[in-house]
């Protein structure tokens, strides 16, 4: 990493994935053998919380809250996911408060803590790993394992601040939180990419947040599991939803275009007008 006379951080990932190291593997081994869970077929998961101390921050209500987790809504698709054969783990930091799972599920107080070699053990070997839209996903980094961001919300204009490879890019899989104003008028992708940064709408009234619905994260998730098991196809239907998808970056040319689920599209194509 260098510091440019601009005083920013400038960097490059690795484009070749990393080999988990034998110690890795290991422990990987024996915490999934000591969980019950699958040697392969899991995902790893981790939801976007807040401290108390956050939440007595004066801020919180018209920054914070707006991105926390509400657990309840992911309960179906964890429900989805083990019912197709694949195990679900709780990495980061514990699901509490309004962020909280209500399922029984193996989460990371139970076996490691939170920056510990448990999560990089168990990332390096997922599925995928499914990110509320918490920053704990670039877990998986290293080993270029796919992410499914969900929940995404209009701060996707702040990846032209990121030196992000577009491969990196090519990994990832997102859904995003869609914007109605008080007079009932639904946001086009176009119009979020040219709201100002911040919660300053939100928290004037200006905008309502519309979350992902369990209907939303099970379609992205069965995406997923195509991908991840090779059998996705790209028809002639999904290649249109990306054409348009980039076009509409194209007027953005200093954002990378983030690959947004063409199932999440599909069912929401007035974005793409």
């Amino acid at each position: 990493m260098i510091l440019d006379s601009r005083n920013y951080f400038t960097f490059e990932m690795a484009v070749e994935p990393l080999a988990p190291t034998r110690r890795l593997l290991r422990l990987r081994e024996r915490t999934l053998t000591e969980l019950g869970c699958s040697q392969s077929r899991y995902v790893t998961m981790a939801v976007f919380t807040s401290t108390k101390e956050e939440q007595a921050d004066p801020e919180y209500a018209s920054k914070t809250f707006s991105q926390e987790t509400i657990g309840a809504e992911l309960a179906d698709s964890v429900d989805f996911l083990r019912a197709t054969g694949v195990d679900v783990i709780m990495l980061g930091f514990p699901d509490s408060g309004k962020a909280h799972v209500p399922r029984e599920i193996p989460r990371l107080s139970q076996f490691g803590e939170v920056g510990g070699l448990h999560e990089v053990a168990l990332a390096s070997g997922c599925l995928y790993f499914w990110s509320d839209y918490v920053g704990t996903q670039w877990l998986r980094k290293p080993f270029e394992r796919w992410v499914l961001l969900t929940n995404v919300d209009k701060s996707i204009a702040g990846y032209k601040n990121y030196n992000l490879p577009q491969q990196e890019l090519n990994l990832w899989i997102s859904t995003l939180v869609r914007y109605i104003t008080p007079g009932g008028h639904l946001l086009s992708l176009r119009e979020i990419l040219s709201l100002e940064k911040g919660y300053g709408a939100e928290a004037r009234g200006e905008l309502r947040v519309i979350r992902n619905s369990p209907e939303d994260l099970i379609a992205a998730h069965r995406e997923m599991l195509s991908r991840a098991d090779g059998t996705w196809v790209v028809d002639d239907r999904i290649g249109s939803l990306q054409d348009r998808l980039k076009s509409i970056f194209a007027e953005f040319p200093e954002l990378h275009v983030l690959p947004i689920s063409p199932s999440f599209l599909a069912r929401y194509p007035y974005l793409l007008d």
